[in-house]
């Protein structure tokens, strides 16, 4: 997953009416509530509002299990872009504190997550189908609650997530059982480096 994540807009600076200002307000709500997960995240709190915005459902999956993070802040070195500068850099040190713990899956635990996707995979179809019929597909009429329209999206979202997860564990664990000695070396050998 790639995201280049929009920098926060200053209208006052910018200038920036209607639907531009409207769209400035809503990257900047979107990048408030990513400050408010990764705030939960360093300091490892019981609660992490990931639901408060898409961007920070989309981006729930890269804060832990076996996602490697990556971020690269541009900054201007202009003193016109000083306040944008030193509010990037402290959404980067924010940022900084927030540690992935790395999973390793060997054989038979890629099998028991492949099973488990699937059964999720299972769950969700039904009620997908079920919100289909009822109209509530891709294509959303008036009338319908803005949060039913949501979480369909999410559910969505979701299903199409753990189907990929699913088959790229089920190539994996293929790989595996192919080559199942050499494997195991290798993934110790990784292992041992990321401790």
């Amino acid at each position: 997953l790639f995201v280049d994540l929009a920098g926060s807009e200053r209208i006052a600076k910018s200038h920036a009416s209607g639907v531009t200002a409207s769209q400035a307000m809503s990257i900047n709500g979107s990048l408030t509530a990513l400050g408010r997960v990764i705030e939960a995240l360093g300091k490892s709190q019981p609660h992490v509002p990931y639901r408060d915005s898409t961007l920070t459902m989309l981006l729930r999956s890269s804060f832990g299990g076996r996602s490697c993070t990556s971020v690269v802040i541009n900054v201007a070195d202009d003193v016109e872009h000083l306040e944008e500068t030193i509010c990037s850099l402290q959404f980067g040190q924010r940022l900084s504190v927030v540690k992935n713990v790395t999973t390793v899956v060997k054989g038979e635990i890629a099998v028991d997550e492949i099973r488990s996707l699937e059964e999720k995979i299972a769950e969700m179809r039904p009620l997908l189908e079920q919100m289909q019929r009822k109209g509530l597909g891709g294509r959303f009429g008036e009338g319908i609650p803005a949060n039913e329209k949501r979480s369909f999206e999410e559910n969505n979202t979701h299903l199409e997530q753990w189907q990929t997860e699913s088959l790229h564990l089920q190539g994996q664990l293929t790989e595996l059982k192919a080559r199942e000695p050499q494997a195991i070396e290798k993934i110790e050998d990784l292992a041992s480096r990321i401790k």
